[in-house]
């Protein structure tokens, strides 16, 4: 490619040598991309494939044309007419490019339908108004021989407007990007560079071989680069990468910010706008509103649907925690926030000098209700045996089930031991009314009383002393309570329990 700026900007060989050089040097680029397209599309499957098809068809017309062309200036020697059978070589070119394209970008990017069309809209706009400030004003000023010739005239820099606006459109809006639609686009975009700036020298009769013409070589070159690339990774589909957002997001923008610089320019030089660039510069700047009014509707849409993430995502926070910190079956804290409250109001007792107790409540042969009633009938009683427990306290007390059939009590702020056992005695009294669970069952219950008196007494100290002196009242028959005394230990009655402390 280097060497092909040198000869064609040093023109070695004299003028007739150049152009020789560059016309099949054009038209040798043209073949290699058609042949790496066309050994790309062997390797690949499905849409990809009729991409890399589609582009070595754009390719092969391409080089149609300028083999014409070359006959023309090399062989017979003489200007190629125009219009001439080149002309519909280079134009059939650009539908065949504009379809390879569209198979090569998938998937959305997940934005909005309207956002895609707006931001398509933009960039049509954006390329219409540079491309008519740059070249098409000039070419319709410079009219033509006839319809026809005037006619082909402007269909090359339409034909370089449309493919510009389709690769952008095509790789912002796609979801994940063709690891080689990037060599792709850059080598389209070096062809238009070369066709735009070759109409527009036409059309003011200066255009001679140079080194503008190495944008076609370039481009070429690059477009057979991306087939080997997808020639040797022939996954690439299935590996491709996530198009960055911000890269996405700001691509339709370059069209836009480069027509914007360019109207600053005119002004800034003087020089007047007709008409249909001002007409383009109003729908520009009322597109680009629209677009914006569309973006802040979207991000009111999305800071809704956040808001009701957040609050499912707390609610099932909620959920969680109270599952991991409560009984499934009867709704009471379980044995982890039994402990993290007695340890709390141990905490506040240290600080405020209050007393405080602690209850550890067994039932009287349940286990015979599970056995002779079942356990749906065992579960049942829990349940109703949680709810009468609850009543025979305080709201700020800690009543919770610890296993089985086994419950805790923590009462906070108790003065003497005496206003524990009023407590006690009423969950024992309430325990002597049956209860009702589909049938008629009649439970006692045998509750262990413990008073914290000593600082230096913990939660387990105060958990195994309290159950000590609840195996006490069991083994005096049950249905009633028991205070803890100093050196207490279990009777063992009717199984093997091993006393703790």
């Amino acid at each position: 490619m280097a060497g092909f700026l040198g000869w064609t900007m040093l023109s070695l060989g004299g003028a007739a040598a150049t152009t020789a050089f560059d016309d099949i040097g054009e038209m040798i680029a043209a073949l290699i991309a058609a042949v790496a397209c066309g050994w790309a599309a062997l390797a690949a499957a499905g849409r990809v494939r009729r991409g890399w098809t589609l582009m070595a068809l754009a390719a092969l017309s391409w080089a149609a044309g300028e083999a014409v062309w070359t006959y023309y200036e090399v062989i017979a020697g003489h200007k190629t007419p125009f219009p001439s059978p080149a002309d519909a070589g280079f134009l059939l070119a650009v539908p065949f490019q504009v379809a390879a394209v569209l198979h090569f970008a998938r998937g959305g990017s997940g934005r909005s339908h309207a956002k895609t069309i707006f931001d398509g809209a933009i960039v049509a706009v954006s390329v219409v108004f540079i491309s008519w400030v740059a070249v098409l004003h000039t070419v319709y000023a410079a009219g033509g021989d006839g319809p026809i010739s005037f006619g082909l005239s402007l269909a090359y820099p339409v034909g370089d407007l449309v493919t510009i606006v389709i690769v952008i459109v095509a790789v912002a809006g796609t979801r994940r990007l063709y690891t080689p639609m990037a060599l792709i686009a850059a080598g389209l975009l070096a062809l238009t560079v070369s066709d735009s700036t070759f109409t527009y020298m036409t059309s003011q009769n200066a255009f001679n071989t140079g080194p503008i013409d190495t944008g076609w070589v370039a481009g070429f070159l690059l477009i057979a680069l991306a087939a080997v690339l997808g020639r040797l990774r022939p996954g690439a589909e299935e590996s491709d990468t996530e198009t960055p957002s911000l890269a996405r997001n700001l691509l339709p923008y370059v069209p836009l910010s480069v027509a914007a610089v360019l109207a600053i320019w005119m002004m800034v030089r003087g020089t007047p706008i007709d008409l249909f660039s001002a007409a383009l510069l109003v729908l520009i700047v009322a597109l680009v509103l629209l677009r914006q009014v569309l973006a802040l509707n979207e991000v009111a849409v999305l800071s809704r649907q956040l808001e009701e993430s957040v609050r499912s995502l707390r609610g099932r926070e909620q959920e969680l925690s109270y599952q991991a910190f409560h009984d499934p079956l009867t709704g009471l804290a379980n044995r982890a926030l039994f402990r993290d409250r007695l340890e709390h109001a141990l905490e506040l007792s240290r600080r405020s000098g209050r007393k405080l107790a602690v209850l550890y409540l067994d039932l009287d042969e349940f286990k015979l209700v599970n056995d002779n009633l079942g356990h749906d009938a065992g579960d049942r009683l829990l349940m109703v045996v949680a709810e009468r427990i609850k009543s025979c306290v305080r709201p700020g007390d800690t009543t919770a089930r610890l296993g089985g059939d086994e419950f805790g009590v923590v009462l906070s702020e108790v003065n003497t031991v005496a206003d524990a056992v009023i407590v006690a005695e009423r969950v024992v009294e309430a325990f002597r009314q049956p209860f009702s669970i589909g049938m008629v069952v009649h439970m006692g219950l045998s509750v262990g009383v413990v008073l914290r008196t000593d600082t230096s007494q913990g939660a387990e100290d105060l958990l195994r002393d309290a159950d000590m002196a609840m195996y006490t009242a069991k083994s005096r028959g049950g249905g009633q309570y028991s205070v803890y005394s100093t050196g207490e230990r279990p009777v063992l009655v009717g199984r093997t329990r091993i006393a703790r402390g």
